[in-house]
């Protein structure tokens, strides 16, 4: 059976998280989804999340996807039983793999709101 670990920050949830979702789903048997806290998001992207970890986790775990979901409060406390995988290329050293999600927003407030590069305000 193949375990996936899918780090990622999911703030303000959109396509480009279901497609991550998607991905790894079809790339493993049982997938836990590892929500990054609110201090990480604040170390690794330099700006804290729009949405609070509280409510990020609570919107990814009604996606019922994956078997698991739970807190990263800090990243050597990630399991090491199964794959790695995240679309933070913050991340790129410890995960298995960085995917890139196929959709993203076509919403430029969204894009905006979670700091893309070349979108403004």
């Amino acid at each position: 059976m193949s375990k996936a670990y899918v780090v990622s920050t999911f703030d303000m949830v959109n396509v480009a998280d279901l497609d991550l979702l998607r991905q790894v789903d079809q790339r493993c048997e049982e997938m836990v989804i590892a929500v990054l806290s609110d201090e990480l998001v604040t170390s690794l992207h330099g700006r804290p999340a729009v949405v609070p970890e509280a409510e990020r986790l609570e919107l990814v775990r009604n996606l019922r996807i994956s078997d698991k979901v739970l807190l990263c409060t800090k990243l050597d406390d990630l399991p090491s039983d199964g794959e790695l995988l995240t679309d933070e290329e913050s991340l790129a050293d410890r995960a298995s793999a960085v995917l890139t999600p196929a959709r993203r927003s076509a919403s430029p407030e969204l894009l905006a709101a979670l700091a893309v590069p070349g979108v403004t305000r």
